[in-house]
């Protein structure tokens, strides 16, 4: 059963109802999802995005995409929508703030490397003729984790990825 959740007009976020891992076609790409028991995966960016939560927090999740690079790297984007020209891949990064904020560039360089590493493969993934994602949104919580996520993720894409940033307070 496919489901379609409230969304801007033009763009279509497909819930398939799974239990444990399951792959799927989407055209010529094949798409695996894993489900953890949750309910629906929210609208991208709203509610508990548990795996990229800095502090460690829930694992809860909903709904994710693994995509695959030619390469052979993997990724889990937290949701994949398709417009008429777009496939895009969505990314959350949450943080609570604070003096030692690590998605808000105030903590040690090396803790970084887990998400210099999913840009990389997002930029693979985006850059591959294997599946249709040809965009990343990611989605943060605090202006300053914009500002600190954005630039960083810039530089690692480069500039021929397009990337759009999303606040989502």
């Amino acid at each position: 059963m496919l489901t379609q959740t409230d969304r801007p007009a033009g763009t279509s976020l497909i819930n398939i109802p799974a239990v444990g891992v399951e792959s799927f076609r989407l055209g010529r790409h094949r798409l695996t999802l894993t489900h953890s028991g949750c309910g629906p995966h929210p609208y991208p960016g709203q509610g508990q995005q548990g795996r990229h939560h800095e502090d460690g927090g829930s694992q809860r999740t909903d709904i994710e995409l693994k995509l695959t690079a030619d390469n052979g790297d993997d990724i889990w984007a937290d949701s994949v929508t398709t417009d008429s020209t777009i496939t895009r891949a969505w990314d959350a990064k949450h943080t609570e703030g604070g003096h030692s904020a690590l998605y808000q560039g105030k903590g040690p360089e090396f803790l970084m490397k887990k998400f210099d590493d999913e840009m990389r493969v997002y930029g693979e993934v985006i850059r591959s003729s294997g599946n249709p994602v040809s965009s990343l949104t990611l989605i943060t919580n605090t202006p300053e984790s914009l500002e600190f996520l954005g630039q960083r993720a810039r530089e690692i894409l480069g500039p021929d990825v397009e990337l759009h940033i999303q606040l989502k307070p």
